[in-house]
This record gives C-alpha cells, structure tokens and sequence, in this order.
C-alpha cells in the first residue's frame, strides 16, 4: 500500500483505504507504514485471496500493483478482474499494469526499443529469468488486456504507456 499512503490526502474531507492481501506480514508492515504516515485510522486489513474477494459494491478505486504479472493461465486472469468488478461500485475504477511481451524473433512487440537501454535489458533478463528463474514473467498484449477486463465486465478502458511500452497502466471502468 505504499504508493497510495504516499499520497497527499490534505485536500480530501474523508478517505478510506482498504489493503488486501493473503500474507500476514505483509499486511503488518502495511499498518505498520500506515501508523508511521498518521494514516492508520483510514485504513483497515483484510487477509483475504483476491480470486475469492468478500466485497461486492464496495470501492470507488481499487488497484493491483502487479499480481496479475505472477498469474500465467488467460482463464485464472479473467477471474481476477472479474473479482475486481465485482467489488467496486457502479462507476468505479480499476488501475492494473501488465508487462508487455518482450522482442521475440518473428513476432511483433509493443515495446518502444528505441528507448529501452540494451544492456540494461539484457541485464535484467540475465538476473530475473536466467539466474532467479523468477516466476512474474507473465506477459500480455494491450489486445489480450482488453479482452480479458471486457469479458470480466469492464467498459471505457485507457491504457497509458510509459516510455518503453513495457509496463503500462490501465484504467479501466465499471458502468453504472
């Protein structure tokens, strides 16, 4: 929940943030960072798994900062988002990223390669899948993204590139 305890709140009358998670500690340290920031009476924790979520109607905003990257099967992905949709509100939104495939011989790619550093990717790339065999190598295209939070439900979905077109954000709505 950092990046959203890190958030100016001066300007907001009343918010409320609800952290998710199904790891303990992560929730600790996630109360732990709320009560250092004097944010801990606006948050509450739930341990809970995301694919089986108790909210229905509840959120005007929720986000993942990345647990679709670690979910390779399209099927197990569609019911997360539609766990999401089913927990925001009328009109609510969504804001999810995803790791776009990476420049394969033959096939096309969304990245921007004229501003992705080389060596640093293939440093990246020796680390994180060579080295670590790490398992958050889950990659989708902006087509496969849409289809999926469409099927799950949503409607008016953006995506928003970063430079490289490697991790971009989506915002994705939910219809009255």
């Amino acid at each position: 929940m950092s990046d959203l305890l890190d958030l100016d709140y001066s300007k907001c009358d009343e918010f409320h943030l609800t952290g998710i998670d199904l790891d303990h500690e992560s929730l600790e340290r996630a109360e732990q960072s709320a009560a250092l920031k004097g944010k801990k009476g606006n948050c509450s924790f739930v341990c809970e798994d995301a694919w089986h979520l108790s909210f229905k109607n509840a959120f005007d905003l929720l986000t993942s900062n990345g647990l679709n990257i670690y979910e390779a099967d399209e099927i197990r992905a569609v019911a997360l988002y539609t766990q999401f949709f089913k927990a925001l509100k009328p009109r609510g939104a969504l804001v999810i990223s995803f790791l776009t495939p990476p420049p394969i011989p033959g096939f096309i790619t969304e990245w921007g390669l004229q501003n992705v550093n080389k060596e640093h990717a293939l440093f990246q790339k020796i680390v994180f899948a060579d080295i670590l065999a790490s398992k958050w190598q889950t990659y989708r295209s902006e087509a496969l993204m849409r289809s999926q939070l469409q099927e799950a439900g949503f409607e008016e979905i953006e995506v928003v590139y970063d430079n490289a077109h490697i991790f971009p954000t989506v915002i994705a709505k939910k219809p009255s």
